[in-house]
This record gives C-alpha cells, sequence and structure tokens, in this order.
C-alpha cells in the first residue's frame, strides 16, 4: 500500500495555550509586527488605537472599523497576503489556515461554529458575539460565495472533530474533494 504525504496536526486546546505566549507580548497586546518581518504592510495606515475586544485575553490594535462596527484584526493579514503566492506552497496554505483557526480558537475558546466553508468564514469575518475579524471582509482569499480557497480556487472543506478540533481538506491540483492528491490538515489520519 503506497502511502501519500499528508499533514497531519491537532489543533488542540493545550496548543493554543502554547501559542498563546507567541502571540501576545508581555502588556497583553499583539506584537507591532506579528512576524518579525520587514515593514508593515499598510505604512500609510492611522496608527492602530487599542481597543478592549477580549477580556480574558487582552487589548488588541484594530487599525479599522467596517460601517457595521467589525473590528478587523491587521496583524492577522500577513498570514492571509503570503496564501496562494509563488513563494509559498499549499502546505503553507494549510498551516495559514490554521494559524487563524488557533487564534480563533484562543480568542473564542471554541471554533468557528458550523461546518460549511461559509459559516466558517461568515465567524471569521466578523459576525460572531465580538464583532471581531481575523480575515477583513473581501480579502483576495475569499471567493464570491465568501468561502476561503485553496490556491486553485476551490473552498476548503472543513470537518469539526470537537469543539476544539477542526480538520482542514484542501481539494488539492484536481479540485476533486476525497481524490489522491488532497492535502489535509488537522485531527485524523489517512490511507491512500
Amino acid at each position: 500500500m503506497e502511502h501519500r504525504p499528508i499533514i497531519i496536526l491537532a489543533i488542540a486546546v493545550i496548543a493554543v495555550f502554547g501559542i498563546g505566549s507567541f502571540l501576545m507580548t508581555s502588556s497583553g497586546s499583539l506584537p507591532e509586527n506579528l512576524f518579525g518581518k520587514g515593514d508593515s504592510t499598510n505604512e500609510s495606515a492611522t496608527p492602530a488605537e487599542p481597543v478592549e475586544l477580549l477580556t480574558e485575553t487582552g487589548r488588541y490594535s484594530v487599525s479599522e472599523r467596517t460601517e457595521e462596527g467589525i473590528h478587523v484584526l491587521p496583524h492577522l493579514t500577513p498570514i492571509l497576503d503570503g496564501m496562494h503566492s509563488e513563494e509559498s506552497d499549499p502546505i503553507d496554505d494549510l498551516h495559514s489556515v490554521e494559524e487563524l483557526i488557533t487564534f480563533y480558537l484562543k480568542s473564542f475558546r471554541s471554533i468557528p461554529p458550523g461546518g460549511e466553508n461559509v459559516d466558517i468564514v461568515r465567524a471569521m469575518t466578523g459576525t460572531n458575539e465580538r464583532k471581531l475579524a481575523l480575515i477583513p471582509p473581501g480579502h483576495r482569499v475569499l471567493n464570491e460565495q465568501n468561502e476561503i480557497v485553496d490556491r486553485w480556487q476551490t473552498a476548503f472543506h472543513f470537518h469539526p472533530v470537537s469543539s476544539s478540533i477542526l480538520e482542514v481538506r484542501s481539494a488539492g491540483p484536481d479540485r476533486k474533494l476525497w481524490t489522491d492528491d488532497d492535502l489535509v490538515i488537522g485531527q485524523g489520519e489517512s490511507d491512500s
């Protein structure tokens, strides 16, 4: 039996708390530049004003607020901006989605509600009790149906395993789910 490479990672509560020290500075706010690389992607923006959004996890800088009152976190945008780029690969894209889900899990103490891609994206674009957007509405990684897509423009498939584990699947280059070229990250094992 031939085994194909699959990335299998658990998004567990314990791991999320370990990542917390990476995401938060000692003052309880996100670092100025989350990845410590170069300049900010939007230097012309007005300096962010700290707004208390998440009482249990601290204060976050919000660079903009939409007309609907949704707070957009600019520090997570570099995660999305790296997706689908020539400098990254499909596995990197899955890790980017995993980072967003991990941040959501840490902030809300559960994975985004619902199991469909549009439900997950709805929660991650600010339709949640804190009106906190991890994905800016209209970002290029979203298609016209407001689904987050892989580099082949196919919507990611999400499978909630538990309240703290979410499996994410890319259909791969053939754009068909459940075939040998699918890429998976999350909880579980797969044989080919």
